[in-house]
């Protein structure tokens, strides 16, 4: 009796647990991490050929994609800017709007962005493999500290890169921007640079300078856990064949497996598999009643099935609110939606 009134505490306990535990973990790693890569900048030799080969491949080799992307930015945004300024008369802001976005905000975002896919997949792939294949420890016997060898690097190479990638994108953006307000779109070139050159101060670069600064520290850590696991994988398939990455899987993975975080089948497919199973036909649904403003609405939905009484359900989506109808229908019938 005690184990069945305890089972449902453990499995909540077990089910918050587990994520929090991963959490803290991630954290303390993280934090070691930090301190040893901090501890190595001022403390061991800086390795500066591979600190400029890091520059170059992850900077230069950049500059393509965030050039790319600052400019279209620039562009769809200066032309969007206009469209709604130019109902008031404000033409001549495009300029001072696109300018300041992209300093404050827009430029170093997308930079981070564009940058962490390229570079932080590279860099996690990079580092699990050679983990896997033991070149890691290799620098460990030869007295090599892994964090001095692969880490200060690019970290260092990542803080000088990235608030110039973050310049390029805006200058590239407000170029774009310019170009397609003044020659597409027809503003004034000169109301279009004073307006922007008045509303953009020195302290919009800084913020775009220290942003990218601050992104640059943390882009190598940027989805490390899922490209390490994927390097891992691979590197034991081709290793070993199948068989070990398929035992690598479910050794570290099979209750995880064995236990999904939600049901695998949602409420609508359960009542239509239940009604079909017993001769019944499928439940169709009605949209019972709207209500709320435009872009936050709520909608009650009810679902049929012949024989049976009508049952509804109430969410913020047409779907949602199918769902908890279904549900509800099934609840009446002694079933467990969630099971």
């Amino acid at each position: 009796m005690s184990n069945a009134n305890s089972s449902p505490f453990s499995t909540l306990c077990t089910v918050l647990g587990r994520p929090i535990l991963w959490l803290v973990q991630y954290l303390g790693e993280l934090a070691f991490l930090v301190r040893d890569t901090a501890v190595s900048m001022v403390v061991a030799p800086i390795r500066w050929k591979l600190f400029i080969r890091q520059v170059a491949e992850m900077g230069f080799r950049s500059q393509l994609v965030v050039t790319v992307t600052g400019a279209f930015t620039g562009a769809v945004f200066a032309a969007q800017t206009y469209f709604q300024f130019h109902r008031l008369g404000m033409d001549s802001a495009v300029g001072a709007v696109v300018s300041v976005s992209m300093f404050r905000e827009l430029g170093p975002v997308l930079t981070g962005l564009m940058v962490a896919g390229r570079v932080g997949a590279a860099i996690a792939a990079e580092i699990g493999t050679m983990k896997v294949t033991e070149q890691i420890d290799a620098l460990r016997a030869l007295g090599v500290q892994p964090v001095d060898y692969l880490v200060v690097p690019r970290v260092l190479a990542m803080l000088i890169a990235m608030p110039l990638l973050v310049a390029e994108c805006v200058g590239f953006s407000i170029m774009a921007g310019y170009y397609v307000a003044t020659k597409v779109l027809g503003v004034s070139a000169a109301y279009y640079w004073t307006t922007m050159l008045k509303f953009t101060g020195g302290r919009d670069i800084d913020m775009a300078l220290t942003k990218g600064f601050v992104f640059g520290f943390l882009t190598p850590d940027l989805d490390v856990d899922i490209d390490v696991c994927e390097a891992l994988i691979g590197a034991v398939f081709v290793d070993g064949g199948y068989p070990a990455a398929a035992g690598l899987i479910e050794r570290l993975w099979h209750d995880r497996m064995m236990t999904p975080a939600r049901p695998l089948r949602d409420p609508k497919t359960m009542l239509q598999e239940w009604a079909q199973g017993r001769g019944l036909p499928t439940p169709t649904y009605r949209e019972v009643e709207r209500r709320g403003p435009h872009h936050n609405p709520e909608f009650r939905v009810a679902v049929d099935v012949p024989k049976l009484a009508p049952a509804e359900g109430i969410g913020r989506s047409k779907r949602a609110a199918g769902q908890a109808a279904a549900a509800a229908m099934l609840s009446r019938q002694g079933i467990d939606a969630n099971g």
